[in-house]
């Protein structure tokens, strides 16, 4: 495999290391591949931000971790803090010169990211030992062509405005052109950055993760991305990965309308997406590819919700029934939402563990088996809906939790089919809908109905915890989820040891 040739001699051996490699691209520049074969649940790798911003009222500007106790900083009364450490650590790394900007109002809030991650990478690159993600960051295209007149001049006055800072005049006094360097690593951050989450995909901020960045998009990606103490992205195989394939991640959520997704990776990344799902090949393998060259035309390419009364009515028609009935087993009377749930379970929980090649036919099958009936659950217009009605129940003092159950079921059955299985939003839906049902069964009218639902619960936490074993894993800030997900089990596993007969 021939490196790319502007790559830096230091980058191409740490990427060796980790049994990674670069090679060039006609269509895409470069792509990194494995070297070597992986599993899914392997970690890639784990890439430390060269520069963060907090982007959410309730998490910490430093660390991003989120917090109810969060102190604004006296000066600017903008960036929020845990603890005085992490001010303090903010304030060396360039908060001292962001803070000045806004207080003395030369620097639009709106501005504020930009302004952030540039004043700290800046900063970063006049240490000593700027280290490799610098080098890394570097070799980034940044697209000078792409941005209209408009954004050239916002990025310019940003630019202009940071370097005004005597302290950034001094960092760059010896660089021939200080505002094209400027504009120059905005463009980088526009192109490149990651939006930074928790362990519950809640979003927290934005960073620059210069390695992580050399991962092409892909709507059907193999790679899914993690979080570990705000600053450092894991890296995880979300598939099976051979000697030499190209490794993917996505850079949007892929639950959006192709028409909609394409445009905006056009207009953001200024590029065209050729995946299976955005370029349907001329032979479909359905152990290679399994559903997903089919899956836009199951979403359809619209996302205006249906009526929300409509949505509301089905889910009354689900739990308006004189007893719960169980949804992992086979039946063909379940209303319509239920049975849309039943179906998906039947078909791909109980080889959720299997091989890939297995699952994958699966997969094709529930996806073409689906485009032929009239059901319409599968569309986005249900989806978002439906997901709405979730939200709401969630954010109610008091959510009824047969509805939270059905419609976290609803979502990760949908998510089964538009997302890879290992998914984290698939693991995390699915736990959801346990503790929801095992609320749900306080409420229950007959032993049997109990059990039923605390069966059904059983089922639903067994498939999270093995897809949260490959997106989360068992250590540090994202093994507190599937810690979560032990004890809801052992719960469930009590609750059971009481019935009479238990299975």
């Amino acid at each position: 495999m021939a490196p790319v040739a502007s790559t830096p001699p230091d980058l191409i051996a740490h990427l060796s290391i980790h049994n990674l490699g670069l090679s060039p691209s006609a269509s895409k520049h470069r792509i990194l591949v494995s070297t070597t074969p992986l599993r899914a649940g392997d970690i890639i790798l784990n890439d430390t931000a060269l520069c963060t911003s907090s982007t959410s009222l309730h998490a910490c500007h430093a660390c991003l971790k989120p917090s109810s106790r969060l102190a604004l900083c006296s000066r600017c009364s903008i960036s929020r803090y845990c603890c005085r450490p992490c001010q303090r650590r903010d304030w060396k790394l360039g908060h001292n010169i962001l803070c000045t900007l806004l207080a003395s109002a030369s620097l639009d809030r709106h501005d504020y990211g930009e302004a952030d991650l540039l004043i700290k990478t800046l900063v970063n690159a006049a240490l000593p030992s700027p280290g490799l993600e610098s080098a890394a960051f570097n070799s980034l295209m940044d697209h000078p062509a792409a941005f209209d007149a408009p954004t050239q001049s916002q990025i310019s006055h940003t630019a202009a405005t940071v370097l005004a800072h005597p302290a950034m005049t001094a960092i760059l006094a010896s660089h021939p052109s200080p505002l094209d360097l400027a504009c120059t690593y905005i463009r980088r951050f526009k192109s490149n950055n990651y939006v930074i989450h928790d362990p519950d995909l809640n979003v927290t901020g934005e960073g620059c993760f210069a390695l992580a960045a050399l991962l092409n998009h892909s709507c059907c990606p193999n790679v899914s991305v993690a979080f570990q103490d705000g600053r450092t992205m894991v890296l995880r195989a979300m598939s099976d990965v051979m000697q030499g394939d190209e490794l993917l991640v996505a850079y949007q959520d892929s639950m959006t309308c192709r028409s909609r997704r394409r445009e905006y990776l056009h207009s953001k990344y200024h590029f065209e997406c050729t995946c299976p799902r955005c370029q349907t090949p001329p032979s479909i393998i359905p152990s290679v590819h399994g559903g997903y060259p089919y899956i836009d035309a199951l979403l359809t390419d619209s996302e205006d919700p249906i009526d929300i009364q409509v949505a509301s009515r089905l889910l009354r028609e689900a739990t308006d029934q004189p007893k719960y009935s169980r949804l992992f087993t086979t039946s063909k009377n379940h209303p319509s939402l239920l049975q849309y749930i039943a179906n998906i379970v039947a078909v791909l929980v109980p080889c959720i563990d299997e091989p890939q090649s297995k699952y994958l036919i699966r997969h094709h099958n529930v996806i073409t088996t689906s485009l032929n009936k009239p059901n319409r659950l599968h569309t986005l217009p249900y989806f978002v809906s439906l997901s709405r009605l979730l939200t709401n129940q969630l954010d109610s003092q008091h959510p009824v939790w047969l509805h939270v159950a059905y419609l976290a079921l609803y979502a990760a059955c949908t998510y089964l089919l538009a997302y890879e299985r290992y998914h984290p939003m698939v693991g995390l839906k699915f736990v959801l809908a346990a503790k929801a049902l095992f609320n749900a069964a306080d409420a229950a009218t007959t032993h049997s109905e109990l059990r039923n639902m605390v069966l059904d619960a059983k089922e639903c936490i067994k498939v999270g915890k093995v897809c949260l074993q490959v997106s989360h894993g068992r250590h540090g800030d994202n093994g507190r989820v599937l810690s979560d997900a032990d004890h809801v089990e052992n719960a469930i596993l009590t609750e059971l040891c009481e019935f009479p007969h238990p299975p």
